[in-house]
């Protein structure tokens, strides 16, 4: 009987150091294991396979390693955000299959670059509907075309507008202030007008620029946009024009251009022609030919009595020392009468026989 207790206790102290030996080794082996797959706080994931960038570098490591797990953690943007790891795409994204790196960056969600691949052409309404993506303004032109008949992938404006389909309508029902087209500028031209449409004047509807003024309708005054620094480009008087506060259009009855002027000499008695009508002037200047050469001081008048036609003339020889010949030549273009072909041959000069009133005495 005592040698059977001995040997209960034998064999009971024998199971305890075994269990004691096997716990032992078996915490040792999961602190080892724990060691070889938990990163600690000073983990460097760089040396691993997966480099964090980013937003990623700053999360806690259980947003991605939910439940402790480190193994086989996804890899790709699907399959982290996919709305259960991590977030996912909102309801309200547009629907695409492309990868998360299309548009965003691991920086942030937003900003982000939207890449209209050239498969969305046509498509535009499909996002751009006030829901998905931004939608046309209430101001915007009524339409049912796609959004990149006008505008491009990379900004709204300047948008590019075809008028190929507006026959009839009037440019002012969208140029207006408030209206989805430029409106008017705000300036002596356009404040003036009266009723003209926008085309009266801009044949392009490509370009402002190429503006012909259509004067039709304007009741204002030639100098409430012809004046000097004016910003419309409204074409004011050059620095030889004769000195006058009249309107344009007492002289310049054409809107079209400043030639075809009639200048009134009504209020010039007493004013010599030659004041405005030199070289350099603002009046005709007398022609460079032996006749207007050899005046010896007459002013216009003296020859041209008429203020609306040179053509009625009747040369004055008052003050003329040159000789005859000088403009009573051959083949003059004067107009100076010259010897008939049967007049007498002589070398005299024609005031010898002539006077200056007639050849016939």
């Amino acid at each position: 009987m005592a040698i059977n207790l001995k040997v209960y206790r034998w064999i009971s102290i024998s199971k305890a150091l075994i269990l004691f030996v096997f716990g032992i080794s078996l915490s040792s082996f999961f602190l080892y294991s724990q060691a070889q797959t938990v990163p600690g706080p000073k983990f460097n994931h760089d040396s691993t396979s997966f480099q964090l960038q980013g937003a990623h570098r700053v999360l806690d490591c259980k947003q991605c390693h939910s439940g402790g797990r480190y193994k086989g953690t996804p890899r790709t943007c699907e399959d982290c955000h996919n709305g259960q790891i991590s977030y996912g795409k909102p309801s309200s994204h547009l629907m695409t299959t492309q990868t998360c790196t299309l548009c965003h960056t691991q920086n942030a969600w937003i900003p982000s670059n939207f890449t209209h691949d050239p498969a969305t052409a046509g498509q535009c309404s499909n996002c751009h509907n006030g829901q998905k993506a931004t939608g046309k303004p209430s101001s915007h032109i009524s339409t049912n075309s796609q959004c990149d008949t006008c505008h491009r992938t990379t900004g709204w404006v300047p948008a590019g507008f075809n008028h190929a389909n507006l026959t009839g309508q009037l440019c002012s029902s969208c140029h207006k202030g408030g209206g989805p087209g430029m409106p008017p500028r705000s300036d002596v031209v356009h404040s003036n007008l009266t009723g003209q449409d926008c085309n009266s004047c801009h044949s392009s509807t490509t370009t402002f620029s190429t503006a012909t003024m259509n004067h039709s309708g304007m009741v204002a005054p030639c100098s409430t946009c012809h004046y000097q620094g004016n910003t419309v480009g409204a074409v004011f008087k050059p620095s030889n024009h004769t000195a006058t506060t009249q309107e344009c259009n007492i002289c310049h009855s054409g809107t079209t251009t400043f030639a075809n002027a009639i200048f009134s000499h009504s209020n010039l008695a007493g004013q010599a022609c030659s004041s405005c009508h030199k070289v350099g002037g603002p009046g005709m200047a007398p022609k460079n030919d032996v006749v207007h050469s050899n005046l010896n001081g007459q002013d216009c008048n003296s020859c041209h009595p008429s203020t609306t036609s040179f053509t009625n003339v009747k040369m004055n020889h008052f003050g003329i020392v040159a000789t005859c010949v000088t403009c009573h030549y051959r083949g003059n273009t004067v107009g100076a009468k010259a010897k008939p072909n049967d007049h007498p041959s002589t070398s005299d000069d024609c005031k010898a026989c002539h006077t200056t009133n007639t050849f016939s005495k």
